[in-house]
């Protein structure tokens, strides 16, 4: 039984009980461990259905939270800001094609990136990779110096609570990044 439907049936009883009580004792004396019982019963049912009533509100803000948007928070703002290593190289963010929600929060982290000293070549919606809920790294395979400022970056982003990975299949891009540049790949929101 979900949350809400314990929410509801507690609550039903809690409230109807008395009602029915006040019907019975209209027409006839109960005996005593029922007058004792009856309001032990619906002081039960009230706590319970609060209780479920608090874990209803929590699940509904778990599905809520899966609908809104990713965003950066002030505090990643003010960490990409002091952390971004000023030797990054040149970064490109593409996002999935026709995605919205991926082309909003790649232009936030573009303007973090830029607000923190970096460079942001491009913000592309020309994406055709299916990346979930992440933020991808590439580079050009033959570049050290992008590869390790890759890494960096990827470290960097994890530690802020932004899902970051360098696991892309080989080809998938259509061509590999430029010399000397990062690609950052918005994958779409779970």
């Amino acid at each position: 039984m979900s949350a809400s439907a314990m929410f509801l049936a507690f609550s039903v009883i809690a409230i109807g009980s008395p009602m029915v009580w006040a019907i019975v004792q209209l027409f006839k004396e109960p005996p005593r461990y029922i007058r004792i019982a009856i309001p032990v019963l619906i002081a039960a049912c009230s706590a319970i259905a609060l209780y479920a009533g608090v874990l209803a509100r929590g699940q509904q803000e778990k599905e809520l939270a899966k609908l809104r948007p990713r965003s950066l928070s002030e505090s990643q703002r003010a960490e990409l800001k002091t952390r971004l290593p000023k030797s990054t190289p040149p970064i490109r963010i593409v996002y999935r094609m026709m995605d919205g929600e991926g082309k909003d929060y790649s232009d936030q982290l573009a303007s973090a990136i830029k607000e923190a000293g970096g460079s942001v070549l491009s913000v592309a919606g020309n994406s055709l990779n299916d990346l979930h809920g992440k933020v991808t790294v590439a580079v050009n395979s033959g570049d050290q110096v992008a590869m390790n400022a890759a890494d960096q970056l990827c470290n960097l982003l994890t530690a802020i609570q932004i899902v970051c990975g360098a696991d892309i299949a080989s080809g998938s891009l259509g061509g590999p990044p430029g010399q000397g540049e990062i690609l950052l790949i918005i994958g779409r929101k779970d």
